[in-house]
């Protein structure tokens, strides 16, 4: 039993680093493509970084959601 609440930890723990290292980068990005618009090559690279992070930052979303379900549950109930 406590094999399977390890590895339940090490996704849990995988997604929220994930989550909060897309959270930083995906205003760096969004800065980074009003920064560089003149140039075509450099536009295309950041917005295609941009909306790449914007599609996993939702993905992990969904998925801490999904790890966190109980707890989120649990937090509800008490308001």
């Amino acid at each position: 039993m406590k094999v399977k609440n390890k590895k339940s930890l090490n996704k849990r723990a995988i997604v929220s680093v994930s989550l909060l290292f897309m959270f930083i980068l995906l205003p760096i990005s969004g800065q980074m493509i009003g920064i560089v618009k003149d140039n075509p090559e450099a536009h295309y690279f950041w917005g295609g970084t941009h909306c790449l992070l914007g599609l996993l930052f939702s993905v992990f979303g969904i998925f801490h959601i999904v790890y966190n379900w109980k707890s989120l549950k649990y937090y509800l109930k008490k308001k």
